[in-house]
């Protein structure tokens, strides 16, 4: 995607409508990663640890992955995290926290990595 391109209604259906409890997450999230505007930046995967210790939470849990997405306030991201509040399942299996000007952290604990085919 260009920087002057929008996800597209298709996309942000898929979005909205991925099967969390069938598929397996990884897909929508490389999926996401593809469409994201500037995901050098505001879309980072990392370990619990690393994003919590960053704030100053310690927790003690080691074996969970993180997923960061800052919008950047580019509408087209606020647009994707728009659909992913919409996938009812995405939200309450994943969603941890939530900080003001458009920034979205995730957990998994459901597999030991990032990979997975695209």
């Amino acid at each position: 995607m260009s920087e002057e391109e929008y996800p597209s209604e298709e996309f942000l259906k898929y979005v909205e409508e991925f099967d969390c409890l069938k598929d397996d997450v990884r897909i929508l999230i490389n999926r996401i990663e593809d469409e994201w505007w500037s995901a050098e930046w505001g879309f980072k995967r990392t370990t619990l640890p690393d994003i919590f210790k960053e704030m100053g939470i310690d927790d003690g849990v080691s074996n969970q992955l993180a997923l960061e997405l800052h919008t950047g306030g580019w509408s087209g991201n606020e647009d994707i995290l728009l659909a992913l509040k919409k996938n009812k399942w995405f939200y309450m299996f994943y969603w941890d926290m939530s900080r003001v000007g458009g920034h979205e952290y995730f957990r998994f604990t459901k597999f030991d990595s990032w990979e997975v085919g695209k």
